[in-house]
């Protein structure tokens, strides 16, 4: 996975970003496509839906790194966001069961 550590579109870094270094930042853009995608297959990691996974990642993470106005606030958004993926996905598999068993 290439570096997410860009800077920040604003042009502005708050204080707090200059401590995010960006292995954390490339950590937790890994988290948000694992909680989309868990594949534990490294091939399937290769092709151009991954890719675009992985830069809707990258999105979703840059958007909460501008959005929060300190570290703690930046992990909490992170966290909620993974979790509400992980959550729709989740009912959306519950759906496809129910409608599965009434066919």
């Amino acid at each position: 996975m290439e570096s997410s550590a860009m800077p920040s579109s604003t042009g502005v870094r708050k204080e707090w970003q200059e401590d995010i270094a960006p292995d954390l930042r490339d950590h937790l853009v890994h988290k948000v496509v694992q909680a989309i995608f868990p594949a534990t297959d490294p091939a399937v990691l290769k092709g151009k839906r991954m890719e675009n996974l992985v830069a809707y990642a990258r999105e979703v993470e840059g958007h909460m790194y501008e959005s929060a106005n300190s570290r703690a606030e930046y992990y909490h958004l992170m966290a909620e966001k993974i979790y509400k993926i992980q959550k729709e996905l989740e009912e959306k598999r519950q759906m496809r069961v129910q409608i599965g068993r009434a066919h």
